[in-house]
């Protein structure tokens, strides 16, 4: 009868007023003494789950931030959502995401996000009043290596701002902590005190700022009647299974994440044991607010969990990342997790029995063929049903060349998997080792070091002639050496195993127009069309190759074509001005100032540039600067 009646008091428990989810970037889990770590004190983490509920199997669906975040947000796997990889799909205005959720039923929606690869741009904002992405691009406390970051002081200093002039009503606030990523970069005292090992300092450092956090959400009142959830959006292998960093393998030192829910009325101080996913997110903290998850919805909700009113069903997971397969051309890696087998779907087969290798050092895939078979099966099963509803229509993500240079210059393409299946696609088990190499020689090319570079990857593309980033970045070595016609090779040779991926065109045109080889740049960019016709950059470059070319009417349909697809790039309208001036369109030109403009303060180019002198002559040209003057 006690049970009974506790049951049906947890039930009659009131909505929480505010929701407040806080993602910690590069999580890992077995570092927090709540699973099992035995260095690190983190008495906020500690404290929120005595007042919560900890989930001991958390698992992220993909090892990535942007997908993975995107995953939350929409409670559907990348697959579905589109969103596989970072900094190279936008999530389309079709997903219905938690912040429009909340934001349709009265809340305010308010979120600070704290790398670039969660700017707006990436529509990650769906729903949101509020989106904070200032200093993720050049301003204060950012590192400007791999991704441009906010350390934690400012983005909880802005959310607390935030706080105090929108919590009059009830609220959604997101909260996005970027610091365990790479590079591990601490600061003061933590940077000393961990100095040999800088991601725990990170951890330390991020769990005092979170502690800040929770206690002015406390001063506040806030705090007891919101429901807080808090969770890694992936973990990071600190060198198990020869990975350093995150994104190659899907093994639980990636993928096991923390997760902690706060609810009123909900239990405190408890585990569960059962399995919870990130793309449970946006179903718990609709459910939790009274609502209904939209159709299509993949996640479930986890609040029988933690409101003690139910157990969570046994499921399966699909796991999955085209990091390989986009990066360095191997095969991409997907898995099937269940709550006492992992199976990897790779050119050699991996089968985890997790009960007794939770380490997964122990492939049993040929050891046990009965198990594997079952499991292989039922993977393939889950993973067509994924594929057949899958999102086909994802737009590229719109990078202007400063950006897709500064991600490549750190060992990153901005780029998707390759459609165009290679048959003999590397197993990553058997490569892995030559990431470190590889990436380091991306590092002497940002420092001119291109003789180093070029040596280094040489020796490198002997063991993996077609490993994609690695002959970029010889092209991109060989370049800076001068020598253009061995660049221009091995471009060419990358298209032929790439001959979709838009980066290899990109780098390949830019080559050619420096050369004066407009029509050939024309050439390749237009087959760069054919086979990525939704790309405005690919556009884009057609027509950049054109305007060089002073093909003005097949420049400006090419320059059309991009803006249709993507508003982002702000040459392109610089560029159709031009073109709609040489071709007599000045009222279209005006207009197309008016739209750079908006996009790009540049008022100081168009004074300077040859191509307007007659245009500057006109009234229309002066009432359009007056307004961005």
């Amino acid at each position: 009868l006690g049970v009974l009646l506790a049951c049906a008091d947890l039930a009659a428990a009131p909505a929480p007023r505010n929701v407040i989810l806080i993602t910690i970037d590069t999580f890992r889990a077995d570092k927090l003494s709540l699973y099992g770590g035995r260095h690190l004190y983190t008495p906020a983490i500690d404290s929120l789950a005595r007042d919560g509920v900890v989930f001991d199997h958390a698992y992220t669906v993909v090892p990535l931030t942007a997908p993975s975040h995107s995953a939350m947000m929409t409670g559907r796997y990348p697959v579905s959502n589109g969103v596989k990889m970072n900094g190279s799909a936008v999530l389309d205005d079709s997903e219905t995401t938690l912040a429009e959720i909340l934001h349709d039923h009265g809340m305010r929606t308010g979120a600070i996000v704290s790398c670039l690869v969660l700017a707006s741009r990436f529509n990650i904002n769906q729903g949101f009043d509020f989106y904070y992405e200032e200093g993720i691009s050049g301003s204060e406390g950012h590192h400007g290596l791999w991704f441009d970051e906010r350390k934690a002081v400012y983005s909880i200093a802005r959310a607390e701002r935030w706080l105090e002039s929108e919590s009059d009503k009830p609220f959604f606030l997101w909260l996005h902590l970027f610091d365990p990523h790479h590079p591990y970069d601490p600061p003061a005292p933590f940077k000393q005190n961990y100095k040999d090992h800088p991601y725990d300092g990170e951890i330390v450092y991020t769990d005092r700022a979170l502690g800040g956090f929770l206690r002015k959400l406390k001063e506040m009142g806030l705090y007891d009647d919101s429901i807080i959830m808090l969770l890694g959006d992936h973990g990071e292998s600190l060198g198990d299974h020869l990975e350093n960093f995150h994104g190659t393998f899907l093994y639980d030192a990636t993928m096991h994440v923390p997760m902690i829910i706060k609810a009123p009325g909900g239990r405190r101080g408890v585990r569960e044991e059962g399995m919870a996913s990130t793309i449970d997110v946006m179903p718990t903290l609709v459910d939790a607010m009274g609502l209904a998850a939209p159709k299509g919805t993949e996640g479930i909700s986890l609040m029988p969990a933690v409101m003690g009113s139910g157990s969570l069903p046994d499921r399966a997971l699909y796991l999955e990342s085209i990091y390989d397969n986009a990066t360095f051309g191997w095969s991409s890696v997907r898995a099937l997790r269940t709550a006492h087998y992992k199976y990897v779907d790779l050119p050699t087969p991996e089968l985890y029995d997790l009960s007794d290798d939770p380490d997964e050092l122990d492939n049993i895939d040929k050891q046990d063929p009965i198990e594997a078979k079952a499991m292989k099966e039922q993977y393939e099963k889950v993973r067509s049903g994924l594929e057949a509803t899958a999102r086909k229509d994802v737009n590229a993500a719109a990078l202007d060349d400063a950006f897709r240079d500064r991600l490549l210059s750190l060992g990153y393409i901005a780029g998707s998997e390759s459609k165009i299946v290679r048959e003999d696609a590397k197993d990553p088990k058997d490569v892995v080792l030559l990431t470190d190499p590889v990436m380091y020689a991306q590092g002497q090319v940002k420092d001119g070091k291109y003789d180093e570079a070029a040596a280094l990857l040489n020796r490198a593309l002997q063991s993996d002639p077609a490993n994609k980033i690695g002959l970029v970045t010889l092209g991109r070595a060989l370049t800076g050496q001068k020598k253009l016609a061995e660049a221009e090779e091995v471009y060419r040779r990358a298209l032929g195993f790439y001959p979709d991926n838009e980066e290899i065109y990109r780098q390949l045109g830019w080559l050619l127009i420096k050369q004066g080889r407009y029509g050939d740049a024309a050439e390749l960019m237009s087959g760069l069309i054919n086979v990525s016709p939704r790309s405005a950059q690919a556009h884009y470059l057609y027509g950049f190759a054109l305007f060089y070319a002073k093909n003005w009417e097949k420049a400006l349909q090419a320059f059309q074509e991009s803006a249709k697809l993507s508003g982002v790039f702000s040459k392109t309208w610089y560029l159709m001005a031009i073109c709609y001036e040489e071709t007599g369109q000045r009222a279209e030109a005006i207009h197309a100032l008016d739209e750079y403009l908006k996009r790009e303060r540049d008022v100081e180019s168009l004074f300077r540039d040859p191509y307007f002198v007659k245009l500057r002559e006109t009234p229309e040209f002066r009432e359009v600067i007056r307004k961005y003057l």
